[in-house]
């Protein structure tokens, strides 16, 4: 991102894409400490403090978990992460504090200071105006397990409401506009379609096996997902309807684009890619993405079969497609967003609602890409039930 007018002599690059001003960084950081949101804890200012003060200093290679526990909480220096994820459960919630802190009113014009999904690295970012705007980071509070219990279909809309209440549009270059424009240059409603409830167990996966009925529920990766794409939608003013999957009909998705979210359990995500370069296919446990140029690969798979001793699926990477369909049965264009697993989803959303990921994307792609239907095959490691940053294994355009 470029500077506001500051001199270029008190900027320095603090994450890809951005720069920032040390005085006006360092003040907006104790902003950020003094509010409500942080005055009464001691934990979490000390480390937010250090991760900031560390990225100034052109050490953001430091900001390593294990790093951090010893530095910050006085960990010894080789303790076990594992045991003691102290680290990993203060950084989630300081995302939730400052997206606390950025929803109160007034804090719109605010430099933002943001700690993202799978970084101990901030970023931090001056306010500017642009055509297309990125959606909002989407809060993290503790691992993925603790955040796969459910919410219901009330909750989902709650959470897509918060984008559009704090979030602030800020100056994108043009790969975001080019891969969005096909759905918002239409002038018409968006369907976000969410895939349906399920009854789970708690992996939320897998239906109840002693067959005990449970309310329905999203899962939190779904709902993750979502809100970055509805935040999105709100902050470059596109009218959108969230919908469930099993509700959606064919007719709805004629009336205007859609967007899909989740794969096995989206009946329209499974539909709409059938017989692309790139779908998702399941045996049994099995469940891959299927190359139709080698349809006997499966390389890009998650056993369901392989489970710890509480039941949960053993995984340590996820796969995902995004698809940006622009000719499609339904007439109108479409975009999924698919992990095989909810690792696989959750960044999948992050991907297409972040500008540095999509310009990524754009300095491999053919020239005319923009206009051209597209699928992107994404890989991410899991490690302590976080997803890292993705990985692209494929792209197709047509």
């Amino acid at each position: 991102m470029a500077s506001t007018g500051r001199a270029s002599d008190s900027t320095i690059p603090v994450a890809p894409g951005s720069t920032c001003d040390h005085a006006a960084a360092r003040a907006q950081l104790e902003r950020i400490i003094g509010s409500d949101a942080f005055r009464n804890s001691k934990r979490y200012p000390a480390l937010l403090r250090h991760l900031v003060e560390r990225s100034l200093e052109g050490r953001g290679a430091e900001l390593k978990e294990r790093v951090l526990g010893h530095e910050v909480f006085g960990r010894p220096a080789g303790y076990d992460t594992n045991a003691d994820p102290v680290v990993r459960t203060s950084a989630g919630e300081i995302r939730r504090r400052i997206a606390q802190y950025y929803h109160e009113a007034g804090r719109e014009d605010e430099i933002r200071i943001e700690l993202p999904l799978g970084s101990y690295v901030p970023e931090i970012h001056f306010p500017e105006t642009a055509a297309v705007v990125d959606a909002p980071a989407v809060a993290a509070t503790g691992d993925y397990r603790k955040r796969s219990r459910f919410f219901g279909v009330f909750a989902v809309a709650a959470l897509l409401a918060i984008p559009a209440i704090w979030w602030h549009p800020w100056a994108q270059p043009a790969a975001l506009q080019q891969f969005w424009q096909p759905v918002l240059r239409t002038g018409s409603s968006v369907s976000l379609c969410v895939a349906r409830p399920i009854m789970t167990n708690i992996d939320g996966i897998q239906e109840d096996s002693a067959g005990s009925r449970r309310a329905p529920v999203i899962a939190w990766a779904d709902v993750t997902a979502a809100a970055r794409l509805a935040g999105l939608l709100e902050a470059n003013g596109q009218p959108y309807q969230l919908r469930r999957d099993d509700r959606t009909t064919l007719e709805d998705l004629r009336r205007g684009p859609a967007i899909m979210v989740g794969a096995f359990n989206d009946i329209w995500t499974l539909r709409l890619t059938d017989g692309l370069q790139f779908s998702f296919r399941q045996d049994g446990p099995l469940r891959w993405i299927q190359d139709s140029k080698n349809p006997s690969s499966r390389l890009w798979s998650v056993d369901f079969g392989k489970k710890d001793k509480l039941g949960r699926v053993l995984i340590g990477r996820d796969y995902a497609v995004i698809s940006r369909l622009l000719n499609t049965r339904t007439g109108k264009p479409v975009i999924s967003v698919a992990g095989i697993y909810g690792f696989g989803t959750e960044i999948v959303g992050e991907y297409v609602t972040n500008r540095a990921f999509l310009a990524s994307l754009a300095s491999q792609a053919p020239a005319g890409w923009q206009n051209k239907s597209a699928q992107v095959v994404l890989s991410v490691e899991v490690i302590d039930d976080h997803p890292g940053p993705p990985t692209v294994l494929a792209t197709h355009f047509w």
